[in-house]
């Protein structure tokens, strides 16, 4: 890190900057290496909805995870009686909409 962008600052504030450089660097590296797979209909599943634990199940992320992301808006699902379902396009989308963050 060059070009004065470091000037002015503290020694401590310097190896804080180059500490989080190094932590985003690594977190960078490690999402590269991050494959995504496109999910697949689960086997003997009728239609494209899955339920709350297939959803989480497919995802790798626990029921509990999966809520705030019903509840955000992030994750789309639709009610049928009282059953909440997540149509297999929604996930693919989260999925996408993942790999666009990286």
């Amino acid at each position: 890190m060059g070009d004065g962008l470091l000037d002015g600052l503290t020694s401590e504030q310097v190896h804080m900057v180059r500490h989080l450089v190094e932590l985003l660097r690594r977190a960078n590296e490690s999402l590269a290496r991050v494959a995504v797979v496109a999910p697949v209909e689960p086997a003997g599943h009728p239609s494209s909805l899955l339920s709350v634990t297939e959803a989480a199940n497919m995802l790798g992320i626990s029921r509990a995870s999966l809520y705030p992301l019903l509840g955000q808006g992030d994750l789309e699902s639709v009610a049928i009686g009282r059953r909440r379902l997540i149509p297999l396009s929604a996930i693919e989308k989260y999925v996408r909409s993942l790999s666009g963050r990286a």
